[in-house]
């Protein structure tokens, strides 16, 4: 068994908790999505939301690759200057995702 040294414990620590909280956001979101009805007034805002809940899809599903290969041990030079945008472009994503639900209720 391999010791690992202080900072990569914490980051993979992170790692799982970030794996955990994006669970509980998923299940908020499906929820809340289950629940709203959409008015024929805001049918053509229907499709630019669908738009944009699977570019969040995708976006997260890029993130939760480059965050297996952290804790997998498997990380390039390349995915550690890509993984810090893609977790800039997923915050930014949930930020949309929350200013979008915001504006539904």
């Amino acid at each position: 068994m391999r010791t690992r040294p202080c900072g990569e414990v914490e980051l993979v620590g992170e790692v799982r908790k970030h794996f955990t909280s994006r669970k509980v956001v998923q299940k908020t979101i499906h929820k809340a999505l289950k629940n709203v009805k959409v008015s024929k007034r805001l049918h053509h805002k229907r499709i630019a939301c669908e738009q944009d809940r699977i570019r969040g899809i995708n976006e997260f599903d890029k993130v939760n690759a480059a965050l297996r290969s952290v804790i997998s041990e498997k990380m390039s030079k390349y995915e550690n200057v890509v993984m810090p945008r893609q977790l800039k472009e997923l915050e930014l994503c949930i930020q949309d995702l929350e200013d979008g639900l915001e504006c539904l209720f």
